[in-house]
């Protein structure tokens, strides 16, 4: 047995789910937007509650490792790195954008001359993003991004379809009409996380706790107060 928990807070929707190996063995989403404070480690217990395991049979925790909300992945990975420590159980990150991209690549028939194009949205017209091939190499790392309605236009003549998916995408999808950008309904899932962690597990690749720290890309985007202290 794999038992592996995964747990996706990099957006604003907080989501876990249990595998082993590549099943699926239970699935909780939020429906409220940025409740991972609150509600990340209910969802956990209830996850277990609806399960045959325990917490104790756990071994590994798998984390979307950003980018994403400077918020919600210092959360994720307290919950994680707190629960591996104490469980003795070693941490899996797996890069958010690729388990976009990976989940897009799995609904699309075999494709090979396509661009896959992740994003993550990053307030006003930025974006985090990233682009897949759909063998999943990685052809350009995560990086930001303001979208305008020539961005990745350079990409026309390589593909034959250019698609566009997370929660990102949205917006871009308002700037743009091009017959071969294509746009998918895939956002940030704690499922996505599944097949790319199993893949580290069996390998290895683990994350060391006391060192580990989310991809925030940027840092936190913290204003002071104009108040005067007294």
């Amino acid at each position: 047995m794999s038992l592996i928990l995964h747990i996706e807070t990099a957006t604003d929707v907080c989501s876990v789910c249990l595998s082993n190996k590549y099943e699926l063995i239970s699935h909780l989403n939020s429906s409220e937007s940025f409740v991972h404070t609150r509600q990340a480690t209910l969802m956990i217990q209830k996850l277990f509650d609806q399960s045959d395991f325990s917490i104790y049979d756990l071994n590994a925790v798998s984390i979307s490792k950003g980018p994403g909300s400077y918020t919600g992945l210092r959360v994720g990975t307290s919950i994680a790195k707190g629960m591996c420590f104490g469980l003795d159980i070693p941490l899996i990150a797996v890069k958010t954008l690729k388990s976009i991209a990976s989940a897009a690549i799995s609904e699309e028939s075999d494709n090979s001359h396509c661009a896959y194009i992740p994003m993550i949205d990053a307030r006003r017209m930025e974006v985090y993003h990233s682009v897949y091939a759909y063998s999943l190499q990685e052809l350009l790392a995560d990086e930001p991004k303001i979208l305008d309605d020539s961005s990745f236009q350079e990409l026309v003549p390589k593909y034959e379809k250019i698609i566009f998916c997370g929660n990102g995408a949205d917006k871009f999808m308002e700037l743009v009409s091009h017959p071969q950008f294509v746009f998918r309904k895939v956002i940030c899932d704690a499922r996505h996380l599944l097949p790319l962690a199993y893949k580290k597990y069996q390998n290895g690749e683990f994350e060391r706790l006391s060192t580990f720290v989310p991809n925030y890309i940027k840092p936190a985007n913290v204003t002071k107060s104009k108040k005067k202290l007294i």
